[in-house]
């Protein structure tokens, strides 16, 4: 074994002994203290619900909750960053997870939209009809943007712009887990039933997670 060699193996047996990967500086999930801080990087293997989901790096899972004041939307395959606490369950027994105080996505939001509504319709977000819910047509596709005004589910919210509220459905593979008040953009088509008009989304992009905090 040359000297080359032999210093690749040894840093490799470093970082492994040390719980970083294979790039340096990040925690693996493997080894994960049992309790305190930790950012640790991986994908996004299964949304067990709006607010909870598996983590997966090249060493192992872990479930992960998110806040009720945090905004995302991802789905399984996203790539994310994760900070929080990581605790254990009955001492280890069941295994550890972590309650977030951020996830972040890893991809631009907006250039995510775009080139996906792009592949999907042929169109750009940029010619995607910019509306008022008061002013809604009655089909077709449309831009809107607004407050959460209240969460229905993992993939229905009410959206406010200051002209009135509607129901939105998310019609893609994506999650949402949003939170009152998180400021979004979204383009949709919208659909006229018996009870109104309601919009089908297919991205949804969240411009400010701000919302007012609860007072003590």
């Amino acid at each position: 074994m040359n000297r080359i060699t032999a210093l690749a193996v040894t840093g490799a047996a470093v970082c492994y002994a040390y719980g970083v990967g294979a790039t340096g500086g990040e925690l693996l999930v493997r080894n994960l203290p049992d309790k305190g801080n930790v950012t640790v990087s991986g994908q996004v293997k299964d949304m067990g619900s709006n607010r909870e989901f598996t983590l997966s790096d090249e060493s192992g899972t872990i479930k992960v909750s998110i806040p009720a004041d945090e905004s995302v939307v991802m789905k399984n395959g996203d790539k994310v960053t994760v900070s929080g606490t990581v605790d254990s369950s009955f001492f280890g027994l069941i295994g550890k997870h972590i309650d977030a105080s951020l996830v972040e996505v890893n991809k631009n939001p907006g250039e995510a939209m775009s080139d996906s509504l792009r592949k999907d319709t042929g169109i750009s977000v940029d010619q995607a009809k910019t509306e008022q819910i008061s002013h809604l047509s009655s089909q077709g596709m449309v831009k809107l943007s607004g407050t959460v005004a209240d969460v229905i589910g993992p993939k229905s919210f009410t959206l406010e712009d200051g002209t009135g509220a509607i129901t939105i459905n998310m019609q893609s593979d994506e999650n949402l887990a949003l939170a009152k008040g998180a400021k979004v953009t979204l383009v949709g088509y919208v659909e006229e039933g018996m009870l109104g008009k309601d919009i089908r989304a297919t991205h949804v992009i969240i411009t400010s997670a701000d919302q007012p905090h609860a007072q003590n």
